[in-house]
C-alpha cells in the first residue's frame, strides 16, 4: 500500500525477490499556442512483455520549475530559476490505464496537485479493505492492469508566455521521479514497476517559412528549417507554412495563420481539416513538357474539410499551365482538382482573374461537397485580358501600360507575355507567333466538343516574317502614337 503524507507520497522501495518485466515512457515534444490556459498533451506508457501496473506517483516539471522553486532544498540556484508555463493539472484518472485499476483509494484521486507552479503531482493508489484503507498487509488479491496505454494528461498555461521551449520532466522534478508500483501481498513497501522514462520538450509554437525537407509528417510545427518531424495529435497553424514537398498530418486546424501547397506536392489529412479565419494557398506551375493537361498543381486532401466563415483560398500560378512559348503555341481550358474531402462551409474569400503568366481562374466549383474544383486558362499571348481573343483592347491594354522596352517589371497584364518579367520585341513576337490577332474566340466556351485546351499551329516562317512586318508596324505606330499624346 502507498501510504501519504503531508509533504507528497511517501518514496517507497524495491522489495521482494519478484522480477518483473519493464515499462518505458516517451514523453516527446509537444507545440502549444501563445498565451492560452487550458491547453492538453497526453503522456503514454509502453512494454514490449507483459509488465503491469497498480499504482503510480507522477512527478512533472517544466524547465527547472521556475523561480518559484528555488526555496526547495533540491530546486535551482538563488536567481537561476527560468519562469515557463505553468502546469495546472495532471489527470492520471480520465481514461488512463490506472483509472481502471479495482479499488482506488479515494484519498489519491486528486493527487497533491500543485506544488510550485511549473511542478505538479498526481497519484492513484489501490485500498483493499475499505474499512482500513492503510492495511499493509492485506490479503485480498492485488488488481492491476498492463502498463501499456495512456498514463496522464497534462494541462498548460502559456499565459504571458509568446514564445520559448523548455524541458518538460518526469524522470527528475524538485520533489523526486515518476515511479509506477505493483501491488504485492504482505510486504509493507509496494516494488517499483523497472521504468525507462525519456523526458520530453514543451515549446509555443514558432513561425515556419518553408517545409523543403521530404517526405515529412505535418504532425507538429518546425523550426525553420525543418530537421526532423515531430510526433503528435493535431496540428495547429497560425504562422505560414510554405509546404515544398509531400506530406501528410493526423488532423489540421489552419487558425489564423496559412498553410500554401507548392506545384506537384499533395498535403495529406488523415482525419479532419478545419479552416478558420486562416487562408489556404494551392499554388500551380507548369511542367514544362508542353502538354497543358500535365500542369502541376499543389493540392489539399482530407477525409473532410470544414470551412469557417472568414476563411480564405489563395491561388498563383508559378509558371505556365503548359510549354507556352513563341515557338510551340499551347494553351487553353483545364479544371484541376485542387481540394479533396469531404465538404462543409464556403470559403470567405476566394481569387479572382489573373494567377500569373497568364492563368486566369474562371470559375471555382464546390458544388459537389466533395471537392473543389479550379477552371482555368491559359490564355494565349497577346490575350492580356484573358477573354480568350487577342483584339485592339489587348493591344490598347498594352500601350496603356507603358512598360514596351522599358526595363520596368511587368507582368502578363502588362503585355509580358514570355514571363521574363518585361515587355519587349520577345513579346511581340511571340504575339505574332500565335498569329491569333482579331481571328475570335481562340478557345470555345467550356464544355464544347473536342475543344478542352486548344494546340494552335505554328505558322510557317513566311508568313511570320510577314505578320511581324505588317502587325509589328501597327503596334509600334500606335505606341508612337500613345507616346506623342
Amino acid at each position: 500500500m502507498i501510504k501519504a503524507f503531508s509533504g507528497g507520497l511517501l518514496v517507497l522501495l524495491l522489495a521482494g525477490s519478484t522480477v518483473w518485466a519493464a515499462a518505458s515512457i516517451d514523453v516527446g515534444t509537444h507545440y502549444l499556442e501563445p498565451g492560452m490556459a487550458g491547453q492538453t498533451f497526453e503522456i503514454f506508457v509502453t512494454t514490449t512483455s507483459a509488465e503491469t501496473v497498480g499504482s503510480l506517483n507522477l512527478y512533472a516539471q517544466v524547465g527547472n520549475g521556475g523561480p518559484e522553486a528555488e526555496a526547495w532544498p533540491t530546486g535551482p540556484a538563488a536567481g537561476t530559476g527560468v519562469d515557463g508555463p505553468a502546469i495546472t493539472g495532471v489527470d492520471v484518472l480520465a481514461g488512463t490505464i490506472i483509472g481502471n485499476v479495482p479499488h482506488l483509494d479515494p484519498m489519491y484521486l486528486a493527487g497533491l496537485g500543485t506544488i510550485v507552479p511549473q511542478v505538479f503531482n498526481s497519484a492513484a493508489g489501490t485500498d483493499y479493505t475499505p474499512a482500513e484503507p492503510f492495511d499493509e498487509y492485506n490479503p485480498l488479491p492485488a488488481p492491476e492492469v498492463p502498463a501499456d496505454g495512456l498514463l496522464a494528461t497534462v494541462e498548460l498555461d502559456t499565459t504571458g508566455f509568446a514564445s520559448g521551449s523548455w524541458d518538460f520532466f518526469l524522470s527528475d522534478s524538485i520533489e523526486g521521479p515518476t515511479k509506477l508500483y505493483h501491488n504485492q501481498l504482505g510486504v509493507q513497501t509496494l516494488p517499483e514497476v523497472p521504468l525507462t522514462i525519456v523526458d520530453g520538450t514543451v515549446a509555443i509554437a514558432s513561425t515556419l517559412n518553408s517545409v523543403t525537407d521530404g517526405p515529412w509528417s505535418l504532425d507538429s510545427t518546425w523550426d525553420d528549417p525543418p530537421t526532423v518531424p515531430f510526433a503528435g495529435t493535431k496540428t495547429v497553424v497560425n504562422h505560414a507554412v510554405d509546404v515544398a514537398a509531400d506530406g501528410n498530418a493526423f488532423s489540421l486546424d489552419v487558425g489564423s495563420g496559412a498553410v500554401t501547397v507548392e506545384p506537384d506536392n499533395t498535403l495529406t489529412i488523415d482525419h479532419g481539416a478545419n479552416v478558420g479565419s486562416g487562408t489556404v494557398g494551392i499554388n500551380l506551375g507548369g511542367d514544362g513538357s508542353g502538354v497543358l493537361a500535365n500542369a502541376m498543381s499543389g493540392k489539399l486532401v482530407a477525409e473532410s474539410v470544414q470551412l469557417d466563415t472568414g476563411s480564405k483560398l489563395e491561388m498563383e500560378a508559378l509558371g505556365f499551365l503548359g510549354d507556352l512559348s513563341p515557338v510551340v503555341g499551347e494553351w487553353g481550358l483545364l479544371s484541376l482538382d485542387i481540394i479533396e474531402g469531404s465538404l462543409s462551409g464556403t470559403f470567405g474569400s476566394v481569387p479572382s482573374g489573373l494567377l500569373g503568366y497568364g492563368v486566369f481562374l474562371e470559375n471555382l466549383d464546390d458544388s459537389s461537397g466533395s471537392v473543389v474544383v479550379a477552371d482555368l486558362l491559359q490564355a494565349a499571348p497577346g490575350d492580356a485580358n484573358g477573354d480568350r481573343q487577342v483584339d485592339a483592347g489587348d493591344i490598347e491594354a498594352i500601350l496603356a501600360a507603358n512598360k514596351f522596352m522599358t526595363g520596368q517589371p511587368a507582368d502578363w497584364s502588362d503585355g509580358d507575355f514570355t514571363g521574363d518579367g518585361f515587355v519587349d520585341a520577345g513579346d511581340i513576337e511571340a504575339i505574332l507567333a500565335a498569329n491569333l490577332f482579331m481571328t475570335g474566340p481562340y478557345v470555345p466556351p467550356k464544355g464544347a466538343s473536342g475543344a478542352y485546351y486548344a494546340k494552335i499551329a505554328v505558322p510557317e516562317p513566311s508568313t511570320v516574317v510577314m505578320l511581324v512586318a505588317g502587325g509589328l508596324g501597327v503596334l509600334l505606330a500606335l505606341w508612337r502614337r500613345r507616346r506623342k499624346a
